[in-house]
């Protein structure tokens, strides 16, 4: 499929992502899934299951990504070396090491920020919370609302990774630039 091949050159010089859906693991009682390809540090998207139309697009995007990786190595705005991995994410849901998120809306980052009810513009365009819920905007991202409860909610920074939790029953793994490496729960 040469448009495939040629989407996946393009998407090279600033966006490429590895098409592969992805499973939670569990670990003791939480539930964590890794939005990151581990070994080209790129972002997965859902891949279109087998059979479908799409199904031989993503396969071919898939190979030129990785024969493009094989090549040049990470480009410049893979994750690989910003992956905690599954268990320090999971320990991170009890820790006592994060900071309490006191008022709303708030600036996490230039690109990420936390609110509940109401509007919050940036960017160029507005986003709007009816919920009690957290949400969380970022620039490349949107606006992503966890739960319907008032839970505290805790940050915490490790170098350009941000870590966000909504209680203990949530947690985001955020990169800088908004890009959502990570999250976990409890059930």
């Amino acid at each position: 499929m040469a448009e495939a091949r040629i989407r996946a050159d393009r998407d090279w010089e600033t966006d490429a992502v590895i098409f592969r859906n992805v499973s939670p693991m569990l670990i003791d009682d939480v539930f964590v899934e890794i939005n990151v390809d581990q070994a080209t540090g790129l972002m997965l998207r859902r891949r279109v299951t087998s059979g479908e139309p799409q199904s031989a697009f993503t396969d071919t995007y898939n190979q030129r990504v990785l024969e493009m990786f094989r090549l040049h190595g990470a480009p410049k705005y893979s994750l690989g070396s910003h992956i905690p991995s599954a268990s320090e994410i999971a320990k991170t849901l009890d820790a006592a090491d994060l900071t309490a998120v006191k008022r709303f809306p708030t600036e996490v980052a230039p690109d990420i920020y936390l609110m509940r009810r109401g509007k919050l513009t940036r960017w160029g365009s507005t986003s709007t919370s009816n919920s009690d819920g957290l949400c969380i905007v970022t620039r490349k991202g949107g606006s992503l609302t966890i739960g319907n409860d008032v839970l505290p909610v805790h940050v915490k920074q490790s170098g350009k990774v941000f870590y966000i939790r909504n209680g203990r029953k949530w947690i985001g793994v955020f990169y800088s630039d908004g890009r959502m490496i990570a999250s976990a729960w409890r059930r």
